[in-house]
């Protein structure tokens, strides 16, 4: 008995190493990725007149002074002089072949593509429920290409308002929807006895929501006798592009914003203002500003 499961162990042991053997190993490549999904954007959190038990609805309408970006993204196979990756068919075959030699050289241009909209739409709904704490929930609607895509975000937040001047921190989860169209291959390694390899392409396409956390820091004065009153903050956070396979790229983004606000007494306040953003990937930074205009009505 005890011989039969040392043959048996043997006889695995071989038909293992023969398959590790013929069978090679493999990369995946990521050759572009096409992106549609709107920056994130929140709208301008004033603190003006803030009490326990205060209501606000914030709603903004958000202008992208840009609808394209573009970056390099790592994953990319090596390419020839001219930035071409030379590959060449297989008649009858859904495989190509690479030749060794022929592309050496890293891939430099831009792969992923990034869409969003002309104009984006938020709307916040805020609850003090201390004098120093709010929490509050939102959703953003944007339309590229003919198909919506919808964001929404819960969060916390905390602030003090003094004579003239007021401050705030928050953070909040948001979950956006996100499309993408990525082409990827497969390639086998290169082996010493070889100057050929067999590449196989495919394609991913699908629009799934993400999920990402957002901080948030902001002033803003509040003199009741000033014709017009000033904000400024600063947010950072995640926003993630795509995620399949062995691909994930989540941009670091940074966002700083300023304006101005007049306040209607027992109605609201108008409010404009621009946005300065950064996300930053492996290589190269894209800067989604925006201009933007909001009401918040203030309902308790």
């Amino acid at each position: 008995m005890r011989a039969a499961l040392i043959k048996s162990f043997i006889s695995g042991f071989h038909i293992v190493n023969l398959f590790l053997i013929f069978s090679g190993c493999s990369s995946t490549k990521i050759q572009n990725v096409d992106v549609y999904s709107a920056p994130y954007r929140s709208p301008v959190k004033i603190m003006e007149n803030k009490h326990e038990g205060s209501l606000e609805v914030q709603a903004q309408f958000s202008y992208n002074k840009n609808t394209r970006y573009s970056q390099n993204i790592d994953g990319h196979t090596n390419v020839n002089e001219t930035g071409e990756y030379v590959i060449e068919a297989v008649p009858g075959e859904k495989y190509y072949i690479e030749r060794k030699g022929a592309n050496k050289f890293n891939y430099q241009w831009d792969n992923l593509i990034w869409n969003i909209p002309q104009w984006q739409g938020i709307v916040d709904l805020e609850y003090c429920f201390t004098n120093h704490a709010a929490i509050y929930g939102g959703i953003n609607i944007a339309s590229i290409d003919d198909e919506m895509y919808v964001g929404k975000k819960i969060g916390l937040a905390f602030y003090s308002s003094e004579k003239n001047l007021s401050f705030r921190f928050s953070s909040d989860a948001k979950f956006q929807e996100t499309a993408y169209n990525a082409n990827y291959l497969i390639v086998d390694d290169w082996t010493t006895n070889s100057n050929q390899r067999t590449v196989r392409f495919f394609a991913k396409n699908e629009k799934v929501t993400y999920f990402n956390l957002n901080f948030f820091v902001g002033i803003n004065t509040n003199a009741p006798d000033w014709l017009i009153n000033f904000f400024t903050g600063f947010s950072w956070g995640g926003q993630t592009l795509f995620d399949f396979s062995d691909f994930s790229e989540t941009e670091t983004y940074t966002s700083f914003s300023i304006g101005v606000f007049k306040s209607i007494p027992g109605q609201g306040r108008l409010i404009f203002g621009t946005r300065f953003t950064s996300l930053t990937g492996n290589t190269t930074k894209m800067h989604p500003d925006d201009y933007f205009i909001q009401y918040d009505f203030i309902i308790l």
